[in-house]
């Protein structure tokens, strides 16, 4: 089954790290947009569930999200590898790991971080569930008394097996 990296990107300032709390994971709302890889359609609506969504499938295995395509009527399937490496993600240069999704039948487009995720200030200050808005954050420290920002946030998808 292929396997795609999710990358992220972004201009963090007085922030440490950005994650998604171990402790929340299982609730953490995943929204992703998806392509069919049949007929190449676009799904209209992204595919929203949590790790809480298993979805059984033969032989025991599960996934999170299944998708039939409209086009063509091929159902398709998507599933988030867990790992403690994953979901966390530093400032750095260009595009780093952030995690692992696995896809049977589609290709992923594009990921919504919607609510949820959480920020380290350089202080230690927690931001929980932040919000971008246009692919930015911004925020007061109240520990250190001065601005945090994320800024220039973007992601992508690298097929890697």
């Amino acid at each position: 089954m292929p396997r795609y990296e999710l990358r992220m990107n972004g201009v963090l300032y007085n922030i440490d790290e950005l994650y998604i709390d171990r402790k929340e994971i299982d609730d953490f709302v995943w929204n992703f947009t998806v392509q069919c890889n049949s007929c190449n359609e676009v799904a209209l609506k992204p595919l929203i569930f949590t790790f809480h969504d298993k979805i059984e499938l033969l032989k025991g295995a599960f996934t999170h999200a299944q998708y039939k395509c409209k086009f063509c009527s091929r159902t398709s399937d998507l599933l988030v590898i867990d790992s403690e490496k994953s979901w966390r993600f530093r400032d750095g240069n260009g595009m780093q790991k952030f995690g692992e999704i696995e896809c049977r039948g589609l290709i992923p487009l594009k990921w919504e971080p919607g609510n949820g995720l959480s920020a380290k200030g350089i202080s230690g200050f927690q931001f929980n569930e932040i919000e971008f808005e246009n692919n930015e954050f911004y925020a007061y420290d109240e520990k250190e008394n001065h601005d945090v920002s994320i800024t220039e946030f973007e992601t992508e998808f690298r097929k890697i097996k």
